[in-house]
């Protein structure tokens, strides 16, 4: 009787650990530090913004276990150890538990271990699934689809950038910042629709064209709104800065002949990058970069690039009018949304709904939401239903990469696992960035009229490029 009734108890642990890597991994988003302005997503609620620090009620279990671990663990209190506070009935802190195969893609080492610790269970999953990069992928229907994630997101413990990469971000973050402090300088009574707050959104952007060129992407095709358009222009695509200073003192034309304002041209150009084992292996990779023209009308570009996309590959695979995995490897669309624009707009889910239809497919969109948690003067809890922008996209089962828009590295991170994924799987993915708006709508409004606490904690944030040299 006494060796069923421990061997009941050792199974009753080992399922309450399953329940809780689960749900980690399911909900452990919603515990991230995805935040630049250190608050988490906060309860749906009525009310203006108030800057507290919150968690949603989905995630507030995850998160006191994980940030009370190991020594702030509450019951009733009474202060508890990690056991103690999940209900286990064995509490010894080296215990270890028989996973299976659950917990194989956590293991870094790559010896497939099937026991594990307590402790150990703990800390590898608050590093994977609570950092400054997290990700969504239960909606997933696809086996494959999520052992392939589990894989790429568990697997991996070491550095993730060289030396030399993270030598070239930090020159990509001073790039943006420099070119942002000139315009603002040089044209201060002018709209520009800057980058300021989301200054890695170019690094990673640099990131999808050099992984997407690493797999044979021969050409990409991007479509974004206002914001950053200018500074995307002038460091992804090489746009002079001339060209760009005469089109601020008076609106230019296109390379498309569409005459505009500055921040709707499109451009088109040809660009040589780097070989991935440095200068000296020789020239690296040509890339066809275009950019739309875009209107004023959010979202009405996507489907645009789509089609632009999808007439590109069929001029390379005619036989079969595109729908070749060769040919969409060789074609990449890039869409850059606004967070209200992503989740509050039908355009953006009308084209997204059309990716695994034989007529329309691409082979997957790589789509970047800009989240500067704000659209215009609405604050996210008096604009949308759901905790992210982003959870439109769980309809078409795209997985969604969470990444706080102040870490350039894991910015960096979630662009190459999405190029890596779109490569493997021929289907869209989704980078929720989440970030701020340091300035207003445009340069020329006042946000803290209307957001006073906010606009204070965003004037104490120092510039990206500042704390990553820091950090350096």
């Amino acid at each position: 009787e006494e060796v069923a009734v421990a061997s009941q108890r050792e199974c009753a642990d080992v399922l309450r650990m399953c329940k809780v890597v689960r749900a980690i991994r399911n909900r452990g988003h919603f515990a991230a530090r995805l935040d630049p302005l250190g608050r988490c997503l906060g309860p749906l609620k009525e009310g203006y913004e108030s800057m507290e620090a919150s968690v949603p009620e989905d995630g507030a279990d995850i998160a006191r276990l994980l940030e009370g671990y190991p020594d702030e663990l509450f019951l009733r209190g009474r202060r508890v150890t990690p056991a103690q506070y999940l209900g286990l009935h064995n509490t010894a802190r080296d215990r270890k538990f028989y996973f299976g195969n659950e917990l194989i893609t956590l293991d870094s080492t790559g010896e497939r271990r099937k026991w594990w610790s307590l402790d150990e269970v703990l800390v590898r999953l608050r590093e994977v699934y609570t950092g400054t990069l997290t990700a969504e992928f239960n909606h997933i229907t696809s086996r494959h689809k999520k052992d392939w994630l589990l894989r790429q997101l568990e697997g991996k413990s070491e550095q993730w950038l060289t030396r030399d990469d993270r030598r070239a971000v930090l020159q990509r973050l001073i790039k943006v910042d420099s070119l942002e402090t000139f315009l603002a300088r040089r044209f201060p009574s002018a709209k520009r629709f800057g980058l300021e707050g989301a200054e890695a959104t170019i690094p990673g952007i640099q990131a999808v064209v050099d992984a997407a060129a690493a797999v044979g992407t021969e050409s990409l095709v991007m479509g974004l709104a206002h914001r950053g358009r200018l500074n995307i222009l002038a460091n992804v695509f090489g746009k002079p800065l001339g060209v760009i200073c005469t089109e601020m003192k008076s609106e230019g034309r296109s390379t498309f002949n569409v005459g505009d304002v500055r921040y709707h041209l499109g451009t088109r150009t040809t660009v040589q990058l780097e070989h991935p084992d440095g200068a000296e292996a020789g020239p690296g990779p040509v890339m066809e970069l275009s950019m739309a023209p875009n209107p004023s009308h959010l979202e009405a570009v996507n489907a645009v690039v789509a089609g632009m996309v999808r007439s590109k590959q069929m001029r390379m695979d005619p036989r079969r009018e595109g729908r070749s995995r060769t040919a969409q490897r060789k074609v990449l669309g890039l869409l850059l949304h606004g967070d209200a624009a992503f989740c509050g707009l039908g355009a953006n889910a009308e084209v997204m709904q059309l990716q695994d239809l034989p007529d329309y497919t691409t082979g997957g969109t790589i789509h970047i939401v800009i989240n500067n948690q704000i659209g215009f003067t609405t604050v996210p809890r008096r604009a949308r239903s759901s905790p992210h922008p982003s959870d439109v996209a769980k309809g078409y089962g795209a997985p969604i990469f969470h990444v706080n828009g102040d870490d350039p590295e894991a910015v960096v991170r979630a662009c190459r696992l999405a190029v890596d994924f779109r490569y493997e799987w021929g289907a869209d993915v989704v980078i929720n960035l989440v970030c701020y708006r340091r300035l207003g709508h445009n340069e020329q409004d006042d946000p803290s009229i209307t957001l006073p606490l906010r606009s204070q904690a965003i004037a104490a944030q120092p510039r990206v490029a500042d704390s990553y040299a820091a950090r350096l």
